[in-house]
């Protein structure tokens, strides 16, 4: 329930709330050692730092989606974290590691749908 009110919160443009939100939400995932969410609430915690000009901390918790994402195995989220990650370092002007990270995306990409037969498009 916390990790959909900080969802709803950034909706609102209420982006303190949504990354309070999002911390107590983090706490209680911990706990509970569900990754996937809590590489979902890192993500959307991303999206506030991003829209509150707060760039280092958005980066912050994308690597640490990311690292979750490889743990558990989830390809689409690896491959969307690598895309966020680089769309903030192009925030950042940094073109650079923008495209390390898109370039990776693509390859990733491109090995799961090989993987999986073309289903992931």
């Amino acid at each position: 329930a916390l990790a959909s009110l900080s969802v709803v919160y950034h909706g609102l443009s209420r982006l303190q709330d949504s990354l309070r939100s999002g911390q107590a939400a983090l706490r209680l995932l911990r706990d509970l050692d569900d990754l996937q969410a809590e590489a979902y609430v890192l993500t959307s915690m991303a999206d506030s730092h991003v829209g509150l000009g707060h760039y280092p901390s958005a980066l912050s918790c994308l690597r640490r989606s990311l690292r979750l994402r490889r743990k558990i195995g989830d390809e689409e989220g690896e491959i969307g974290a690598l895309r966020d990650l680089a769309k903030v370092y192009e925030k950042l002007g940094d073109a650079d590691r923008a495209r390390v990270h898109y370039e990776e995306a693509v390859r990733k990409a491109k090995t799961s749908e090989a993987v999986s037969g073309g289903r992931n498009q």
